[in-house]
């Protein structure tokens, strides 16, 4: 896919989309990108991976992954989180659905 972030063309692909773990209804996304990215590009991106969950959700994850990195097995360039207040741990606090007080919460060198 194909997104514009201030003036540039960024590309990136999703990978994979796996669940949390149990039944947290929140699904967590690997997605490649290419080149350097700053906080505002990770989000853009975010939004769009986010665009595509068709179903009520407690929060979404994105994990960002360099071409030729083992997902999963090192740490993913960085991650956003789509969930209460911006952290994952809130999760458990909504109901699916009801995203008043998600936002977008850039974090760096974290992994599942």
């Amino acid at each position: 896919m194909q997104i514009l972030t201030g003036t540039t063309i960024r590309n990136f692909k999703i990978i994979r989309e796996r669940l949390g773990m149990g039944k947290s209804n929140c699904p967590i996304f690997d997605v490649q990108i290419d080149g350097s990215y700053i906080d505002d590009d990770l989000i853009v991106i975010a939004k769009k991976v986010v665009e595509t969950v068709k179903r009520k959700v407690k929060a979404v994850a994105v994990f960002y992954w360099y071409k030729g990195q083992h997902v999963g097995r090192e740490s993913a360039m960085a991650a956003v989180d789509f969930a209460p207040d911006g952290k994952w741990e809130n999760r458990f606090n909504v109901k699916a659905g009801d995203y008043t007080s998600h936002k977008f919460e850039v974090v760096y060198n974290e992994t599942e």
